[in-house]
């Protein structure tokens, strides 16, 4: 992954936009922590994703999450200003977590090309994957449904590409926490990418690392548990979309939806509502994801052997040891590197 500073922001007159060797040509959304857009490498050609981040705002966010942490130390000061030692805390925590990210490596994750800095426009730059198929999945947040469902044979497929790439991150101390259709895209050759995983971790958890090893040690076995049941309740909700075309739960009305998910049974599961609209196998494995007690969740080994995944045998996965290859330790100098 390449470091770099931008030294070429220049606003051209027909809407594009060159930041150093990227043109940027086309806005693509706005997701959970910054803008994303479309830009050509001037030097290859290749097309990638920018991720536009305000520096300030991960400082301010990070600082004011660090302080609410139960570890925070009593003598930290209250804000980022208060002296420089809190600002560097929280630009600490930021280049250490973009020096794991440009570690990970897998066909089913978002990778990480490059990162530009730019301070004096209080700007971070992202260089990632494109993945110009967009989400995997499109749901009317009005009705709670997509227009079509999927075939079961594509659902496999999409979903399978999801739980390796959950694997991955799992086995590298990584709980996305925001898995849903937006931020699961599809390649040009349809592949399922899963993507704000590093930024959404270090957000809402910040001080646990998303350094693999570091990461397990330090995080209490209570707590890997229930991100990881939490990730696999997504996981179950994905799945549902797929082949029902409809959200398991839904209400225009917040608390009425909490209450749906802690106390109803998914629709078109259990009897007498139970549906013969999918087999038998995928009504099995979403009871199992969508299990209200995270510890009656199935378990991402228990799905990849589940036999609806695997076809009853028809098709074979790569083993949880090839899938979740070794990511090298961070090294001081990484994370100095970082930004």
């Amino acid at each position: 992954v390449v470091e770099s500073t931008v030294e070429t922001l220049a606003h051209n007159p027909n809407g594009t936009t060159r930041l150093n060797q990227y043109l940027v040509h086309k806005y693509l959304g706005q997701g959970s922590y910054g803008t994303v857009y479309q830009a050509t490498n001037l030097d290859t050609g290749i097309e990638y994703a920018i991720k536009e981040f305000s520096l300030s705002f991960l400082r301010r966010t990070l600082w004011s999450l660090i302080q609410r942490h139960p570890n925070a130390r009593r003598s930290t000061p209250a804000t980022p200003t208060a002296a420089s030692g809190a600002a560097a805390a929280a630009d600490a925590q930021l280049r250490h977590e973009i020096a794991v990210l440009k570690r990970l490596h897998h066909p089913h994750c978002v990778k990480l090309h490059e990162v530009l800095d730019d301070p004096d426009n209080d700007a971070l730059y992202m260089v990632i994957d494109l993945c110009p198929n967009g989400p995997v999945w499109r749901v009317d947040r009005v009705a709670g449904q997509a227009a079509v469902r999927l075939a079961p044979v594509i659902a496999r497929k999409y979903f399978t590409d999801i739980l390796l790439g959950v694997e991955y991150l799992h086995a590298h101390g990584i709980y996305h926490h925001d898995l849903k259709p937006a931020n699961l895209l599809l390649t040009a050759d349809d592949q399922v990418k899963i993507v704000d995983f590093g930024i959404a971790e270090m957000l809402k958890h910040p001080g646990k690392s998303t350094s693999s090893s570091a990461s397990s040690r330090r995080r209490m076995p209570t707590q890997s548990t229930l991100a990881a049941a939490s990730d696999v309740w997504s996981m179950g909700v994905v799945l549902y979309m797929m082949l029902f075309g409809r959200l398991p739960f839904f209400s225009p009305i917040l608390i009425h939806l909490y209450r749906a998910i802690a106390h109803d049974d998914p629709p078109l599961l259990v009897a007498p509502h139970a549906t013969t609209q999918v087999s038998a196998d995928a009504i099995d494995l979403l009871t199992g994801l969508l299990a209200k007690n995270p510890r009656d969740r199935i378990s991402l080994d228990r799905i990849r052997a589940h036999p609806w995944i695997s076809d009853h045998g028809r098709i074979v996965l790569p083993t949880r040891d090839e899938n979740v290859a070794v990511v090298e330790g961070v090294s001081e100098a990484d994370v100095q590197l970082a930004v």
